[in-house]
């Protein structure tokens, strides 16, 4: 079995595209791969960068945050291509594997960029799509958390620091790699956040709320 750790980054959709706005906000520019094989020792890695469609330019908060300019996706190809060739690289290993991705973003917006650019999965592509998992779903049970945090939060609490730019897809592929490997040890994964697990347990009262009434001098007042 191989684990295929995947990340993606976004643009918006240019504001002159309304009835594609109303679909879909956002086009991928990037997308991040690392495999894993059945030791979580990394085996390969994937990166792309992915022109958009409905922009023709990085807007400069997006190219901000992941670092990606127009230049760099000018040549790059589309979403059709690129997820073709991720997938041929994910069938590239010969063996069974399974994707996660930190929330299930990344894969709504694959399925909605289909829809919009009318792309059509061949057999393969449709059963990889089957076998896609919300790795941050699985950290949140593991510590009983109900709310989603962020894969900086998740790996400070593992003590794991980030390693590269945050918002590169190929970095943040990686960083969930190694938190996703740790969680596959269960002694190990249980004794780094065991300070985690026990912060969120509910705390006991010292008393109870019998103990801190006085129920006898209470039915005196009523009577």
């Amino acid at each position: 079995m191989r684990y295929i750790i995947l990340d993606l980054e976004m643009n918006p959709v240019d504001g002159k595209y309304k009835e594609i706005r109303k679909k879909c906000k956002l086009e991928i520019i990037e997308i991040g791969a690392v495999m894993l094989d059945e030791n979580m020792v990394e085996i390969n890695s994937y990166k792309t960068y992915v022109k958009p469609r409905y922009s023709t330019e990085i807007f400069k908060k997006y190219e901000n945050l992941t670092g990606i300019t127009t230049n760099m996706v000018v040549g790059a190809p589309g979403f059709e291509r690129a997820f073709q060739d991720f997938c041929k690289w994910c069938e590239k290993s010969g063996e069974e594997y399974r994707i996660y991705t930190w929330s299930e973003n990344d894969y709504a917006q694959v399925r909605r960029e289909m829809k919009i650019k009318n792309y059509i999965m061949t057999e393969k592509e449709q059963e990889m799509m089957k076998e896609w998992y919300d790795f941050q779903k699985e950290f949140m049970k593991k510590l009983g958390l109900h709310r989603a945090v962020g894969l900086e939060k998740a790996l400070e609490y593992a003590g794991i620091e980030f390693k590269g730019r945050q918002h590169d897809a190929l970095f943040d592929a990686r960083n969930t790699a190694e938190l996703f490997a740790l969680a596959q040890n269960e002694e190990e994964f249980t004794e780094k956040l065991k300070y985690v697990v026990d912060a969120l347990k509910p705390k006991e009262l010292s008393n109870s709320i019998g103990d801190m009434v006085d129920f006898a001098a209470l039915m005196e007042q009523i009577k």
